[in-house]
């Protein structure tokens, strides 16, 4: 007879692969007499590099699931994220791939770049990026902003303005420097 786990089990399993752990039962009979086992493995596997990305950023951050959801659908189907005042000093781009999100706060932060692929945010209704006084951001992005601003709330400070190769180098340092 086939292993039936408990919900408690397959949380467990879940909480265990959220964490890092790498759980593999490769062998046929190993499948056949714990399919619903493989069918929590199998579904983790599914889960795209970015998704991983991102929940590896947050975990490293202390973001908390209720803050960024580690289920993927719930993740995928986020509407409103708000880091206030967390410390944080980047955004990965991999946030950039929430389609659903409207309302990112990122309000008191020590953010010193925004994601190049934030511009690409269009369902975007609500911006809150003051209290981050070393922000910069690029042309492109600063158009975004403008465009941004007439129609929906775009909350910000004074920010600077750095050119595409500049943006480049920064984040290039600050990412080999974490």
């Amino acid at each position: 007879n086939p292993l039936e786990l408990t919900l408690e089990q397959e949380k467990w399993i879940g909480s265990l692969r959220e964490k890092g752990c790498i759980i593999t039962l490769d062998d046929i009979e190993k499948r056949k007499n714990y399919p619903k086992l493989f069918d929590i493995i199998d579904k983790e596997e599914r889960i795209e590099a970015w998704i991983k990305d991102l929940w590896q950023w947050a975990d490293k951050n202390n973001i908390s699931s209720t803050q960024l959801s580690r289920k993927k659908e719930n993740l995928i189907s986020t509407k409103t994220i708000d880091f206030t005042g967390i410390g944080l000093d980047n955004i990965p781009d991999e946030i950039c791939n929430l389609k659903n999100l409207t309302t990112l706060v990122l309000w008191d932060n020590n953010l010193v770049y925004l994601p190049e692929k934030i511009i690409n945010f269009k369902h975007l209704k609500k911006l809150n990026l003051r209290g981050n006084p070393n922000l910069l951001i690029t042309l492109d992005q600063k158009k975004w902003l403008d465009e941004l601003r007439l129609y929906h709330n775009v909350f910000i400070d004074n920010i600077g303005l750095i050119n595409e190769e500049e943006y480049r180098g920064l984040k290039q340092f600050r990412d080999n420097n974490k």
